[in-house]
């Protein structure tokens, strides 16, 4: 006899499980529509041969480990959730023998808000300039990217990923560390700066990492290749994704463009800090108030001074320009 009875909620106190099948079994009920905090870490969902009832919930999009997910053979009603083509790393993903209909809410999606963007830039600069510089014992993540950042149901972005991570060397603690773009030899610190700079022309662009729909049909390579060739012939702004033109917020979008640009350049030792990028990022949107004042702060050692007035002008830069 297999498991009756709604979706087990209890499982959320299994904090640490990736896997569940819960198949061909006779739960009922709908999957309930905070299934993401149930299960927060899933990689695989398999479902499929129950009685289960209601619409697909979109919190789904939020469990952004998933790899497979399985519904098929049970009750459901409804469309499928638009919000699931976020989850980029799903591979499987079968609904068959339920009796959902209408088109996918995905063909009427709109294209995310500029303030939205800019908000989980520069909040998730504030996390990663908080490990590189606040955190006791420092953190370099190793392994950023877009995937790494994970959004809440009030698209508050959360920090994940850390199995590269590793400590900082107290020796390689001081801010000229930092300034310079090293991290002794080997560079982690800029490195970082690099992968949060994709992750800006993510969010200012609307196009892929490894894949650029919009470049010229014989095009090779990457997003940071199209960015760097299209500013070589002067044309940086046609990176900008065209759902954001004529909306008022073109000045800002090639700011943070620009900084995007100074994080991805080819010598580590001409990036910005992370703590930079987020001050940047933070002076571009002030006026949207996402971050408090004080909420990163950068240790200040005696030679430090002109590096904080720089950093003060090109602020002041950045607002005026």
């Amino acid at each position: 006899m297999g498991l009756k009875g709604e979706f087990p909620r209890g499982l959320q106190n299994c904090t640490s499980i990736t896997g569940l099948d819960l198949s061909s079994n006779e739960l009922s009920g709908p999957i309930p529509d905070n299934i993401a905090s149930i299960v927060t870490f899933i990689t695989s969902l398999d479902l499929s041969g129950n009685k289960l009832t209601g619409s697909i919930p979109s919190n789904l999009s939020f469990c952004s480990y998933l790899n497979v997910l399985k519904l098929d053979h049970n009750q459901l009603t409804g469309q499928i959730p638009g919000e699931i083509g976020n989850l980029n790393r799903l591979r499987t993903f079968s609904v068959a023998n339920n009796q959902l209909s209408g088109p996918s809410e995905n063909e009427d999606k709109k294209p995310m808000e500029w303030t939205l963007r800019l908000k989980i830039g520069t909040r998730a600069a504030k996390g990663f300039a908080w490990l590189h510089h606040n955190c006791n014992p420092r953190i370099l993540h190793r392994n950023i990217s877009s995937k790494c950042i994970m959004l809440d149901a009030k698209f508050e972005p959360r920090i994940s990923d850390f199995g590269l991570a590793r400590l900082m060397n107290p020796i390689d603690t001081h801010l000229s560390t930092f300034v310079n773009g090293e991290f002794g030899d080997l560079g982690y610190v800029a490195r970082d700066v690099y992968s949060f700079g994709i992750v800006l022309l993510e969010l200012v662009t609307g196009e892929k990492p490894t894949h650029v729909s919009r470049a010229r049909e014989d095009f090779r390579g990457n997003l940071v290749d199209w960015v760097a060739e299209l500013s070589a012939k002067g044309q940086l702004h046609d990176a900008i994704d065209q759902s954001l033109l004529g909306k008022g917020v073109e000045k800002e979008v090639f700011q943070v463009l620009k900084v995007a640009c100074n994080c991805v350049v080819e010598g580590p030792k001409e990036r910005p800090t992370m703590f930079e990028v987020y001050q940047l990022l933070r002076a571009i949107g002030e006026q949207y108030q996402f971050t408090a004042e004080d909420e990163v702060t950068l240790p200040i050692d005696g030679g430090d001074a002109d590096f904080i007035e720089e950093l003060i002008v090109a602020r002041e830069g950045i607002q005026s320009s």
